[in-house]
């Protein structure tokens, strides 16, 4: 289980508890504007299954993302996370991140991403992170290029596919462990004290 500093998002091993919310995560039309490769209908039995073969696999490392609301420490289903495609032997993962729509827009996903490379970098030793998301997913290479400073390495022309003939360009950003100790870290953590200092004063003036 991973806590971010603000102990507002929690993250914590997958559970058939939150095995219907995956089931509508993955199904909702805004999740699936660029990730077209994903299936229309996603059902709680597909969530199970999908749990299930991620139990006892080296190359991840799995997390739910639970966001914790109120004094009485509350926890709601926010979203999947982890990392993917692990490889020891030359010290390298990717990242992987899908966050409800009904959270988008309130900073869960750089508290998680925070959250993620950290564990990446200073628990799992990593010397080397990956992203890969959609060419047209102007939302999610703008925080890793504007709010993280990842570089980008590559496009991968037609490297999705989503469905009979038809694909789509991905691109590829990265980040090394120096990178991520000289600048990353330190941009993530500016980004959500600022966060946190404007959480605070909204308590004081409720």
């Amino acid at each position: 289980m991973l806590l971010s500093r603000s102990n507002h998002v929690k993250l914590v091993p997958p559970t058939e508890s939150d095995d219907e919310a995956v089931s509508v995560l993955r199904s909702d039309p805004i999740t699936r504007r660029y990730l077209r490769f994903l299936p229309e209908k996603f059902t709680v039995e597909d969530a199970r299954i999908l749990r299930e073969s991620l139990e006892n696999n080296d190359s991840r490392v799995d997390f739910y993302v639970h966001v914790i609301d109120g004094d009485d420490g509350t926890e709601h289903f926010a979203g999947t996370c982890g990392l993917m495609r692990i490889d020891a032997r030359n010290d390298r993962c990717d990242i992987g991140i899908l966050i409800s729509p009904h959270y988008h827009g309130r900073g869960i996903a750089t508290e998680v991403l925070r959250l993620l490379l950290g564990f990446a970098f200073e628990d799992k030793g990593m010397h080397r992170v990956g992203f890969e998301t959609g060419e047209d997913n102007v939302a999610m290479r703008g925080w890793l290029e504007r709010v993280a400073g990842c570089q980008l390495e590559c496009t991968w022309v037609e490297s999705w596919k989503e469905g009979p003939g038809r694909y789509s360009n991905g691109v590829w950003y990265r980040i090394l462990a120096q990178e991520w100790r000289e600048a990353v870290r330190v941009k993530l953590d500016q980004k959500l004290s600022a966060k946190n200092r404007g959480r605070c004063n909204q308590d004081v003036f409720k």
